[in-house]
């Protein structure tokens, strides 16, 4: 499926991992508080100022970011859940070079 976003939005998929305490017992979502990790599906132009200039957005397609479940919007598509994030709701861009 493709997206296209507008403005300074991103399309995002959960980079999903097993969340698990120390212990080993599983945990719910909701009982966790941390910032979600996703891999970006699509990028938004950008935003535009005041003066009607185009700041455009400095992350990619692919990127790896961490950011905050209430500070974006969650959808469903095909049994897919993908969240729409703010550029500069971006808490974390994960370093992929290894």
């Amino acid at each position: 499926m493709e997206f296209i976003t507008t403005q300074d939005r991103l399309v995002v998929e959960l980079v999903k991992e097993e969340l698990k305490s120390r212990g080993g017992i599983f945990l719910l979502e909701k009982e966790v508080e941390q910032p979600l990790v996703g891999r970006i599906l699509a990028v938004g132009p950008g935003r535009v100022t005041k003066k009607k200039a185009l700041v455009p957005v400095k992350l990619a397609v692919g990127d790896i970011i961490w950011f905050n479940k209430k500070e974006s919007e969650q959808m469903q598509m095909e049994g897919k859940k993908y969240f729409i994030v703010k550029e500069r709701n971006v808490l974390l861009l994960e370093d992929q070079v290894a």
